[in-house]
């Protein structure tokens, strides 16, 4: 017995010291593979650095085999293989007309780890330490532009973790006395939303809803859109049933940006999904009895009684989708007497008459197959109060177009009742306007004064 366990005792340390051989002579084999990769060409350099790449990895494997002075050599070395990686990835596949496939997509992150790894070596020369924060200074765009197209391919978790990284990065480097690769806090808090977005869409409720809260106490705005980040921490909150909160952050919002529409379209929903509407339509009408003058208020009132007459339409209960909708219209006009330059209330009294004319339509067409005199003439009937409806929304859209004349959805209105009224030229003219604003161009001059 005493004899098998000094054989298993001697095995063990035989194959530690084995481990430790290898992992020392994969750093060597590393460093001269990379030496040569950084003068070789072509299929000989990529064959050297993936040389290279495969020796590093039995190195940093058998880490605990090197002694303090040596850890840092190896974790940098291995940083160094990993960048160099990257960036061909990189180069690759931004050759324009590339079908390229990265090879290594995890190098930056191990690259990251073995910069992060480096300084936390004991006795770290200051060199090293200093080699180590330059590196993950030149490491964060790289990382940064993965987190963007992991985003775009969806792979929301890897973009959340490229975000994480790159604050890291700034963290360390603020923490050593060098400058933030942000330079202002406000570029810093684009890539905090990145990382919003990315822990959102991945599911990672939690995390995104810490972010969202750090970005709206530091009164963070969108430049393209101030209002996301409520618009978010109330979705955050939603999807965790913390209903008190998300209620309460969208007043928040709404208080803040009274204007924003996508933040008052929300409004209504939550009301109507928890079939409150008559508290939403109280509400509204009490702050409108505090403060006569707002056209938002009026304006959103219209918008409530607008998608219920939608909803009673849907549901062929024209006699209150009728009642709605002269609720909505009264409140729209009491809304442009207030201020006539209102773009969301043009836009939107535009939109109930088009919207009752497209229900209209759907009731003409459920006709079609009624062929009897009697049917014939309900059908020419309702055809003609469809026309009709397009010619009362034609100018409030025309109004809207004067007012904001690269709107998608008014130069869209504007194009299809042209259409219906089969008149050509300004069905091209709108339609070209329209393919200027969705391929990024920019309309300042609106076609009606």
């Amino acid at each position: 017995m005493k004899k098998l366990l000094f054989f298993i005792l001697t095995l063990t340390m035989s194959f530690n010291s084995v481990l430790g051989q290898d992992a020392a002579q994969a750093f060597k084999k590393a460093k001269k593979a990379f030496n040569l990769a950084a003068t070789a060409e072509n299929d000989k350099r990529a064959e050297k650095l993936e040389e290279a790449r495969q020796q590093i990895d039995i190195a940093t494997a058998g880490i605990d085999q090197f002694d303090e002075k040596t850890l840092p050599k190896v974790w940098l070395k291995s940083a160094e293989i990993y960048i160099d990686l990257a960036q061909t990835d990189y180069k690759m596949a931004n050759i324009p007309g590339s079908n390229y496939t990265p090879q290594h997509p995890d190098a930056s992150t191990k690259a990251y780890v073995a910069y992060t790894e480096t300084l936390k070596t004991k006795d770290l020369k200051k060199y090293n330490k200093t080699t180590a924060l330059d590196g993950l200074k030149n490491l964060w765009s790289i990382l940064a532009n993965e987190g963007n197209t992991s985003f775009n391919n969806k792979e929301y978790k890897k973009a959340y973790d490229a975000f994480t990284y790159v604050i890291n990065i700034d963290n360390l480097l603020v923490e050593n006395n060098k400058e933030s690769i942000f330079g202002d806090d406000v570029k810093k808090n684009d890539n905090l939303f990145g990382m919003g977005l990315s822990a959102f869409a991945a599911q990672m409720y939690p995390e995104a809803q810490k972010i969202f809260e750090d970005l709206e106490k530091d009164n963070y705005e969108r430049p393209d859109d101030v209002s996301l980040v409520y618009e978010y921490l109330y979705k955050v909150y939603k999807n965790q049933d913390q209903t008190d909160k998300s209620l309460s952050i969208l007043e928040k919002g709404r208080t803040k940006y009274p204007e924003d529409e996508r933040l008052r379209l929300i409004e209504i929903d939550h009301y109507l999904q928890a079939d409150k509407l008559d508290d939403l339509t109280g509400k509204i009408e009490a702050a409108i009895q505090a403060d006569p003058s707002n056209v938002n208020l009026y304006s959103t009132l219209g918008h409530v009684y607008d998608r219920l007459s939608q909803d009673e339409f849907k549901g062929n209960n024209d006699e209150k989708a009728q009642n709605y909708f002269d609720l909505a219209l009264k409140n729209y006009t009491k809304a442009l007497e207030i201020d006539g330059t209102h773009f969301n209330t043009i836009y939107n009294t535009g939109a109930l008459y088009y919207n009752k004319a497209a229900n209209v339509t759907r009731q003409l067409i459920e006709m079609e197959d009624d062929y009897s005199a009697e049917g014939l003439r309900k059908a020419e009937a309702k055809r003609a109060e469809m026309l009709s409806l397009f010619d009362s929304a034609l100018p409030y859209f025309q109004r809207a177009e004067a007012v904001q004349p690269g709107d998608v959805g008014t130069l869209s209105a504007l194009q299809e009742i042209y259409a219906r009224k089969d008149n050509l030229e300004m069905v091209n003219e709108f339609k070209s306007r329209l393919e200027k604003v969705r391929n990024g161009g920019k309309i300042d001059t609106p076609y009606f004064k």
